[in-house]
């Protein structure tokens, strides 16, 4: 329902409002008072009737009529030099045409059957039957019904022209599988379960033969590198080597003996230092104790001969060999041939 009419600049009302109590309501005047002008500033809301400015006033200025509504919705029309625009509550509804935007009417709910002018004859009883009932479908919205049943109607027909060809198609195909070539399936489907398994097979194989392939490309490599750094002749190094270590180990164990023996002679030497007599015998054992200073000497190079037989190459296997002969010097030349002890020889 409509709660407020405002008017401004609308033939002979510069500034107009109207507010409406719920139920009827009645306007009264004098003749050219602007009662219909009235009815004119709602039908401008309504139906954006009459397009041209023939409804502004003479003296000027913005022709605006606002419609308050009691949901407090409210719509805006405005005309002007400048401006022809709608107004739902405060927002500009545009691009309109020549019928107000569809959300003015959702808003308004409302037509022309809402509106009889003065000389209008009386609402419908002065109707065509034809008009009557257009005006009732319009009140009713049976318009907007029997399309809706009009639609329905198609879309009914419709899906049953769909069964009617599913329907068709599938007896077709119900045919097709009840001839001869259903009858085949079976078989094409066992052909089929051979080839599959065909093909697993295939797949396997070819995966195989690639890592065949792979190692082959491996030992080929590795084969190439074998002729490289000539196999034989770092073996025979080899074997040198473990010779040369078992040597000396033979030469530990004796410097093991020796150390004791020295350690045997220092606690000797500590209990005849009394005796004056036995000044000859402590030089000879002060000699054994450098000789056995040079076997600590020779000890630390022996480590370092077995670290360098770890790491044995083509390139420092010949030095090795001289180490070990330069060690069995050293070792030849610090043990003495005459035990400097009981004077005896080898």
């Amino acid at each position: 329902m409509i709660k407020s009419l405002e008017v401004h600049n609308l033939q002979s009302h510069p500034d107009t409002k109207i507010e409406f109590d719920s139920g009827v309501n009645i306007i009264i005047g004098p003749s050219d008072g602007g009662k219909s002008a009235l009815f004119r500033a709602l039908n401008l809301v309504l139906t954006n009737r009459p397009l041209g400015d023939d409804i502004r006033s003479e003296w000027g200025g913005d022709t605006i009529v606002e419609v308050v509504l009691t949901d407090g919705n409210k719509i805006k029309r405005v005309k002007s030099d400048k401006v022809n625009a709608y107004y739902l509550n405060d927002v500009e509804m545009k691009a309109f045409g020549q019928n107000p935007p569809e959300e003015v009417l959702k808003v308004l709910q409302m037509d022309m059957a809402n509106i009889q002018f003065q000389e209008e004859p009386a609402f419908l009883l002065s109707d065509t039957s034809g008009e009557v009932a257009l005006k009732l479908n319009s009140a009713a919205s049976f318009e907007a019904i029997n399309k809706a049943i009009s639609g329905l109607k198609n879309g009914v027909k419709q899906i049953n022209s769909d069964i009617e060809y599913k329907q068709a198609d599938l007896n077709k195909q119900q045919q097709f599988l009840s001839s001869a070539l259903y009858k085949e399936i079976p078989e094409i489907e066992g052909t089929l379960t051979h080839i599959e398994k065909r093909y697993d097979t295939v797949i396997y194989q070819y995966n195989q033969k690639r890592i065949l392939e792979k190692l082959i490309q491996e030992i080929s490599v590795s084969q190439t590198t074998i002729k490289k750094y000539d196999l034989d002749s770092v073996l025979k190094k080899l074997k040198i080597a473990e010779q040369n270590n078992t040597n000396i180990k033979k030469k530990e164990q004796q410097w093991h003996v020796l150390s004791h023996l020295c350690h045997q002679i220092t606690n000797f030497n500590q209990k005849t230092t009394a005796f004056p007599d036995l000044r000859v015998l402590l030089d000879r054992v002060a000699e054994l104790n450098r000789a056995m200073t040079g076997f600590s000497l020779l000890e630390e190079k022996i480590k370092q001969l077995q670290t360098l037989i770890i790491e044995l190459s083509d390139n420092n296997a010949e030095e090795i060999e001289k180490n070990i002969k330069l060690m069995e010097t050293e070792y030849a030349e610090l043990m003495p041939n005459i035990c400097p002890l009981c004077g005896r020889g080898d």
